[in-house]
């Protein structure tokens, strides 16, 4: 497995490296498709879509989508609609969305992404219930997982850095590296723009590895 500490610093300018690494995974391990388990999402309807669309740009775009609710989702917005709904509804415009709805009284603050390829289809209509998620983890590979402290809202990933972040980017043992380099030259007033990148043979099974924790998302979520 492949390792790579991603800091964000107070006051820190865009573009971060944690938005240009996500970048990156999509284009270079050619994702089919991302699982979000965000913090806390946007609250408003406009910053829910400047959201989608920011992510979009980075390549988030004709890709299957999960959401799971976080700690907001099911908070309704001035329109009767839930804040997850809102974010479906965005999402659904430019990418294919899979429905699976948290137990309402979790409350989950994790901050998770998930980036897998289709390894065989699944049914479009393929509701994510107790006793069938199995057959959608069966149905990809996952070939990296950020993990950190980074709510995936417009204003944590697309608006000056109110506060300091760190986020770690798992990725399998066939990922190269030089993908991933980042220019340490950027106009930092902090100085600090390198990524601290490291290996680890201790899970040579980056996969297996990655399902058991989504595994155990899913099945603590019911």
């Amino acid at each position: 497995m492949k390792l790579i500490y991603i800091p964000k610093y107070q006051k820190e300018k865009t573009p971060f490296k944690i938005t240009q690494i996500i970048q990156r995974v999509i284009k270079h391990e050619k994702i089919d498709g991302l699982i979000f388990l965000p913090g806390f999402m946007s609250r408003t309807q406009i910053t829910i879509k400047d959201f989608v669309t920011e992510m979009q740009n980075l390549g988030v775009s004709k890709k299957i989508v999960l959401l799971f609710n976080g700690m907001n989702g099911f908070f309704q917005l001035p329109s009767k609609q839930s804040i997850l709904q809102e974010h479906l509804n965005q999402f659904s415009q430019n990418n294919r969305t899979i429905n699976f709805t948290q137990n309402k009284n979790l409350i989950d603050h994790r901050k998770m992404l998930f980036f897998f390829k289709e390894k065989s289809l699944f049914s479009k209509d393929l509701s994510l219930t107790k006793d069938k998620y199995q057959a959608f983890l069966s149905s990809i590979e996952i070939v990296g997982l950020l993990i950190g402290s980074s709510n995936q809202s417009f204003a944590t990933y697309f608006s000056t850095a109110q506060k300091g972040e760190a986020d770690l980017l798992m990725l399998h043992d066939g990922a190269s590296f030089k993908n991933y380099h980042i220019d340490t030259k950027e106009k930092e007033k902090n100085g600090k723009g390198t990524l601290i990148m490291a290996k680890s043979d201790s899970i040579s099974d980056s996969d297996e590895y990655f399902k058991n924790i989504l595994r155990d998302i899913f099945e603590n979520s019911f």
